[in-house]
């Protein structure tokens, strides 16, 4: 089971580096070899991206939201624990809420975080959950 943040979504939308890998990982995901999670934060992470970093228009936005829909991604939303969790983890190691959720998504359910947020990764070992980085995937 792997945690996955919007570093490793965005790849399967716009083409960066990595995306390769990305792409491997969702096709494990389509063809039920792994299993992937995220917090439906991530939707609204990777909407804001398109429109304000790629300036996509909105259908173009909407397509690329489908195409991690279509992943077989396991969207969850956090409950207050988790919450509280994610303040920890952000408080000791400096992340950002956003990054921190994802953080504490994997602690929270044993999975791995594979993310290509070198910062992220590096919180991983402090606040004992697993993390692997895209491209050692």
């Amino acid at each position: 089971m792997y945690v996955i943040d919007a570093s490793i979504a965005l790849k399967w939308i716009v083409s960066e580096s990595d995306s390769d890998a990305a792409d491997a990982l969702a096709d494990q995901s389509r063809q039920a070899m792994i299993r992937l999670l995220a917090l439906d934060l991530l939707l609204y992470e990777l909407a804001n991206i398109l429109i304000r970093k790629f300036h996509a228009s909105s259908t173009a936005a909407k397509k690329g939201i489908e195409t991690v829909l279509d992943t077989g991604i396991e969207l969850r939303s956090p409950g207050f624990p988790l919450v509280c969790r994610c303040i920890e983890i952000a408080e000791a190691q400096g992340l950002s809420g956003y990054d921190a959720a994802y953080a504490a998504l994997a602690a929270d359910t044993g999975a791995t975080l594979v993310t290509a947020d070198r910062k992220l990764a590096a919180a991983a070992k402090p606040e004992r959950f697993k993390t692997i980085s895209l491209a050692d995937f």
